[in-house]
């Protein structure tokens, strides 16, 4: 958007180079810039958020969820939707340090207010209609083929193939305007474009099938 608005004012178009290594850099959040600063080493820590909590999944009773708590304020909102708004004002859970040196603590408080409700029950009360603290389910691939979503994106492609039935793949992600994404090709069958190919060298079907009783094609 920030190249087609630099053209639309100054006249002259950009080419859009997109990495996928620097996409992921780019995700990697402050860690870089953290060890530059003061020479802290990143480690693994799951689904979590290095530097605050909550923020992972959680099991609920029929799944999985996600929330995601990345300021003070929503930390305060999901504090109120628990019942437990007393959380927000205590010193070991008042700011994002303080959450993070006792994330198991943290973690564990929503934890034990999720796991006695269903999916739809925890995002009721959390999602935009209720605290607005950003959550979500977690979708297993088995679940995003019916994803209303993806299906309204055209991002779920079905192939008919003559031996073994419908192919289900991924559809392209990048959407212009006025113009829609290319649709994968299945694989074609041996032999199945001889025809077009060797008709370029002025072989008719008549040619063809005499090479393919001598096998040669």
């Amino acid at each position: 958007m920030a190249a087609i608005l630099d053209r639309n004012r100054g006249g002259a178009a950009r080419v859009v180079d997109l990495s996928n290594q620097d996409a992921i850099f780019a995700v990697t959040d402050s860690a870089a810039t953290v060890f530059h600063g003061i020479g802290a080493h990143s480690h693994r820590v799951g689904n979590q958020h290095p530097f605050t909590a909550p923020y992972d999944a959680f099991r609920a009773s029929d799944g999985w969820l996600v929330i995601a708590t990345a300021s003070n304020r929503l930390f305060r909102r999901l504090c109120e939707a628990i019942g437990q708004p007393e959380l927000s004002s205590d010193p070991r859970f008042r700011g994002h340090r303080e959450r993070a040196r006792n994330r198991a603590e943290t973690n564990a408080i929503v934890a034990r207010w999720v796991e006695t409700r269903s999916c739809d029950e925890v995002l009721t009360a959390l999602g935009p209609d209720g605290a607005d603290v950003p959550c979500a389910r977690v979708a297993a691939p088995e679940e995003l083929i019916e994803d209303p979503q993806l299906l309204a994106r055209g991002m779920v492609e079905r192939h008919a193939h003559p031996r073994i039935g419908e192919i289900l793949l991924h559809g392209n992600p990048l959407q212009l305007s006025d113009a829609a994404p290319r649709r994968l090709a299945l694989a074609p069958e041996l032999g199945q474009h001889n025809l077009e190919v060797f008709g370029e060298l002025g072989l008719d079907e008549t040619a063809l099938e005499g090479l393919r009783e001598r096998g040669v094609v």
